[in-house]
């Protein structure tokens, strides 16, 4: 009797060459941590190193698990009801299995030759379950003539620690006593080839464990890990964009792993990663939640489309033009009954890309712009899992760029312009079998009738709601989107021409206020008045007159003076915040000009008039002289007053003319289309028969729609005429143009706090992973400094050099250890902080700075003593940044350098012996990107006031006794 027999070949047909490539081998084993009821699997490749590494954190495999289900093709873990799978996880509820034919597992060869895999099984007691060690070299698969049983596969226990290099190196001698037994006549190279490979198999999981994060095998954890080195040229392909356009062909196949864009989505049961390591560079994250589409995104899209086609292919939904409300929507596809593929739902977000004629901000439309350039589509997902390759902008399997690139002007949907998921359920959708490489389903009569029923919805969709006859809302939604934001950029034209002219203005008075111009004018107009004086009681004429005459035009000359300084307040425009507290600046410069200089210019010339009318042979009496100056008061405010309103007037008369010829137009416009439609009706009036309600509805239609449009347009102007109005005592009230200035100064602001917080965040992320990396490359040094220690000890010319390079590295990880109470996740619970705690982290922390630059610490007893209840992680970077900045500014001073931590009246004070902050520079010194350090980033202090107040503190600057302090308080304090 003959029985089949199964070569070894047989793996690599099933396994690598099945599999599409990669990225699709990398899914596939994604899909078995799910499977394993992982919630973790994270992929690192070191390019360096050629190092492939994936991790999950399932229940994980025993040395039995591994040699009777992974070593076993076609297992019945994945036939409808078969039970050999591992049941759930204790806690969780029960997962769809996503594998279908139990070869999956074979495509990691597809990723590299040699592999490792290591896994613990989840303990279903107290006792510790062992780690079980694997190794394989898929080359020998390649073989020809030998059998599967022929290949032995080294499955060994290696105890509960994670194991290290030598241990490994065990596993790999075990694999290699296959090459032994190879049939004569094998082909060398490949033989060649499998040896170097074994010998260059140098991989330490123990350190890796160390210095990557995520999953691990220690303190008895499960799970499964998996080492391929080295790894396939195509990886490095894979991983690499074609240009600035596109993802990398990973990203475009791994992304969205899970279904977590639609806001109704339910938390994802597995989260992937996949990081990129060089030398060098900071790890970077290939599919990281942030570069998929999120469900605020989808939620603040222009238009939705979402709803569920049944068994009977009938849509029920609705479709949501921009913010209108939803509109129900129902279709039945004509070509079918019933769907073989079962009933599925359908969620589609559209964006239009130009932000005229958009609701979205302009920032958040340019960053999903660029998503849907590189991932923009619609993905299929089967029980909330991403079936390949759909969703790819290179898979256009609806045929959307095709018909696009037909017809350019009237096709409306492109990926770069849509995403959305259509999300299938595993039981219903059977008859949708994917293909044996995973890249798409079968071209059966169910896939067809899928995707064409797809495309006809789209299809029907678009033409009923976009660019055919039923378009006429978003039609008219967007051509008020581009009209308001026409309005919006003229407005923001004439708003940035009048902030530039206001600051021009600003600067031209405040150059010579700084300058002590007042103070010299006034001294000019007082010594012109002495000398007309002079001249008066020296002339034979009227003196009095000449007197009073002199005192009038020097009053005039100082009321030119003021006019000369004062700048308008703002009208028709806001101030950024730099603005702003330059008009606050001058504000208090003008403030103290009317008590420093005006005032007693006014009572100096009144002095000085009077004093030589007393001397004068003649003269007005006091009550004549009072009157006089009034009235000369009163003549020059008038003129001025008048001048104004002949320009006021100017402006009435334009804004007359403009309103009326809008009045006038829009009358014009419906009697043109009233008449046309009327002429019409009576040119065609042979042909009316029974269908009066329909031509009546055709001929009135664009009668009413032209009414509509000038009642619009005379809305608009009537709701601006009325903004204009006054309170019964004939005062004008605050105008909508007043708020209008109002609401814009308070966007401008949110708009410079978003920008601060946005590159906040970048930083804080930045230093995050740099902060892991240099965590991990601690271990690493540390270790090679032990490696080097005996080497120095047997070399005395080495002994120097360790020496200082171990000096050195103490002195970094000494910082290391300082910044640990800085990490905000492991410091989340409010503590009550002593001053001296505060002041003993900033001596080691500045030690060397202090001593170098010569700066006293000075900590009075007051602050030693004084405390504060607040997270560590907000006090200790406050103050790391206030003496930072204070050791900059102190050093550019001579002298006596010191820097002082004191506390008084529950508020605690921070000073230094650097030059005084001036007095503009208060209003802004906690603003972000302000700085007058060269060089500098302006981040430190606006960080400090934002951390200070997320936490219910208040900073600011108090003049003390000597000098100047940082004052830190509770927000609550007067």
């Amino acid at each position: 009797m003959a029985n089949f027999r199964a070569r070894a070949r047989t793996v690599d047909l099933l396994g690598r060459q099945q599999i599409a490539g990669i990225p699709t081998a990398v899914s596939e084993l994604f899909k078995n941590a799910h499977d394993a009821y992982a919630e973790r699997v994270e992929a690192d490749y070191l390019a360096d190193d050629s190092l492939f590494v994936l991790r999950d954190d399932g229940v994980g495999m025993s040395g039995r698990d591994f040699e009777q289900r992974w070593l076993v093709l076609g297992t019945e873990s994945k036939v409808r009801g078969q039970r050999s799978r591992p049941e759930p996880r204790p806690g969780y509820l029960e997962r769809p299995l996503l594998g279908e034919k139990g070869i999956g597992r074979l495509a990691i060869a597809s990723i590299g030759p040699a592999l490792l895999a290591l896994m613990r099984p989840l303990s279903e007691s107290e006792r510790r379950q062992p780690i079980w060690g694997a190794f394989v070299h898929w080359g020998l698969f390649e073989v020809p003539g030998i059998n599967l049983d022929d290949i032995e596969i080294p499955v060994e226990r290696l105890g509960t620690k994670v194991p290290d290099a030598d241990a490994v190196r065990e596993l790999v001698d075990v694999f290699a006593a296959n090459l032994k037994s190879l049939p004569k006549g094998t082909d060398a190279e490949l033989i060649k080839g499998i040896r170097e490979d074994l010998r260059a198999f140098d991989v330490d999981p123990r350190r890796l464990d160390r210095e990557l994060p995520g999953p691990s095998l220690e303190r008895d954890r499960s799970g499964v890990q998996f080492f391929v080195k080295p790894t396939h040229d195509s990886l490095d392909a894979a991983i690499r964009a074609r240009d600035e356009d596109h993802a990398p062909e990973l990203t475009t196949t791994l992304i969205g792993f899970m279904n977590t864009m639609l806001p109704d989505s339910d938390p994802p049961r597995i989260e992937p990663s996949f990081r990129i390591h060089r030398q060098g560079d900071v790890a970077r994250d290939l599919i990281a939640p942030g570069e998929f589409f999120t469900a605020e995104q989808f939620k603040h899209a222009d238009h939705h489309i979402k709803g569920r086609f049944d068994d009977d292919a009938v849509f029920r939904g609705t479709v949501r033009i921009y913010n209108q409300d939803p509109v129900d929507y129902e279709i039945r596809w004509p070509h079918g009954d019933s769907l073989l593929c079962g009933a599925f739902k359908l969620d589609l977000a559209l964006v239009n890309p130009v932000e005229e004629s958009s609701t979205m901000p302009a920032t958040e439309l340019a960053a999903l712009n660029a998503k849907m350039e590189k991932l923009g589509g619609l993905y299929v997902y089967r029980d909330d899992v991403r079936i390949l390759p759909y969703g790819r902008p290179d898979h256009d399997w609806l045929g959307i760029e095709q018909r696009r690139t037909k017809h350019a002007g009237r096709a409306f949907l492109s990926h770069r312009r849509m995403f959305g998921a259509v999300s299938l359920d595993g039981e219903r959708s059977r008859a949708l079998e994917e293909k044996a490489g995973r890249e798409g389903f079968r071209d059966n009569r169910a896939y067809r009738q899928f995707r064409d029923l797809l495309i006809f919805f789209l299809r029907s969709v678009v033409s009923d709601f976009f660019t055919g006859a039923g378009a006429k809302a978003y039609m008219a939604a967007q051509e008020d989107l581009k009209a308001k934001a026409k309005a919006r950029r003229e407005r923001e034209k004439r708003a940035a021409e009048r902030r530039a002219a206001f600051e021009r203005a600003l600067v031209d008075a405040l150059t010579p206020i700084e300058a002590g111009g007042p103070r010299a004018d006034v001294d000019e107009v007082v010594a012109d008045l002495d000398a007309a004086i002079a001249d008066a009681l020296r002339s034979d004429g009227d003196q009095g007159e000449a007197i009073a005459a002199a005192e009038r035009r020097a009053h005039a000359a100082i009321t030119g003076l003021i006019k000369r300084y004062t700048v308008t307040p703002p009208t028709g425009f806001g101030l950024d915040s730099e603005l702003r507290a330059t008009w606050a600046y001058y504000r208090t410069l003008t403030d103290a000009l009317e008590d420093d200089v005006w005032t007693p210019a006014r009572n100096a010339v009144g002095e000085r008039a009077g004093a030589a009318l007393a001397e004068a042979r003649s003269g007005p009496t006091p009550a004549q002289r009072l009157r006089a100056l009034v009235v000369d008061t009163s003549d020059r405010a008038r003129d001025a007053l008048d001048g104004e309103r002949r320009t006021t007037g100017k402006a009435l008369e334009r804004t007359t003319s403009t309103v009326r010829a809008v009045m006038d137009r829009s009358l014009r416009d419906f009697d043109q289309v009233s008449e046309r439609s009327i002429a019409e009706l009576a040119a065609h009036a042979d042909s009316v028969n029974g269908d009066l309600d329909d031509r009546r509805r055709e001929a009135e239609l664009p009668i009413l729609e032209a009414a509509d449009r000038g009642r619009a347009a005379l809305a608009a102007v009537a709701a601006q005429l009325r903004a204009i109005r006054a309170t019964p005592s004939g005062e004008l009230e605050i105008s909508d143009l007043d708020a209008l200035d109002a609401l814009e100064e308070e966007v401008l602001e949110w708009r410079e706090r978003g920008a601060a917080e946005l590159e906040l965040a970048q930083l804080g992320m930045g230093i995050q992973i740099v902060g892991h990396e240099f965590n991990a490359s601690v271990g690493a040094v540390r270790g090679a400094l032990r490696q080097l220690k005996p080497w120095a000890d047997a070399n005395e010319g080495l002994q120097r050099p360790y020496r200082d390079l171990r000096t050195g590295f103490e002195h970094l990880e000494g910082y290391l250890r300082l910044l640990a109470p800085l990490q905000r996740r492991l410091n989340r619970r409010r503590s009550r902080i002593r001053g001296r705690e505060i002041a003993d982290y900033v001596e080691s922390l500045f030690e060397r700075r202090l001593e170098k630059g010569s700066v006293g610490l000075r900590v009075t007893d007051e602050f030693a003593a004084h405390e504060v209840v607040a997270f560590r992680s907000t006090m200790y970077p406050v103050f790391t940044a206030l003496v930072d900045n204070a050791l900059y500014w102190v050093g550019e001073r001579k002298g006596d350098r010191w820097i002082e931590l004191d506390a008084a009246d529950e508020a605690i004070l921070v000073s230094n012996s650097g030059p005084p902050i001036p007095g503009p520079d208060r209003e802004r010194v906690f603003e972000m990107g302000f700085t007058r350090k060269p060089g500098g980033q302006g981040m430190g202090l606006f960080v400090v006031h934002e951390a200070l107040r997320t936490q219910g503190f208040d900073i600011d600057i108090v003049d003390t006794d000597d000098h100047w302090a940082w004052r830190i308080r509770h927000s609550d304090d007067e």
